[in-house]
């Protein structure tokens, strides 16, 4: 989505697409986000963005998986958005990424 539509409270910019609600499956054989996120930056890139977000943390896989992910293809992590957010597996932190296209 264009991240001027994003809930959440993140910079937002006509030319910045966000990633919002992408989950990892708890079997790495049926885990297709890297795929997923290759054709959406690819579609981004197309539609004229000229960077993709996301908001991940460091453990939970709300939003959108670890952070880890993101950092393996290609986003770097931009900023801590909330420290010390209570989640199902204990306090973590929501960081903003950022791929540039």
């Amino acid at each position: 989505m264009p991240s001027l539509l994003s809930p959440y409270s993140i910079p937002k910019s006509l030319s910045t697409a966000l990633i919002s609600c992408i989950y990892n499956s708890h079997d790495s054989t049926y885990d297709y986000r890297s795929e997923f996120i290759r054709l959406s930056v690819e579609e981004c890139r197309k539609r004229g963005f000229g960077s993709v977000d996301a908001l991940s943390v460091k453990k939970s896989s709300f939003p959108n998986g670890p952070a880890s992910f993101f950092l393996q293809n290609g986003f770097e992590d931009l900023e801590t958005v909330d420290s010390s957010v209570i989640m199902f597996s204990g306090r973590d932190d929501i960081d903003l990424l950022i791929r540039n296209l």
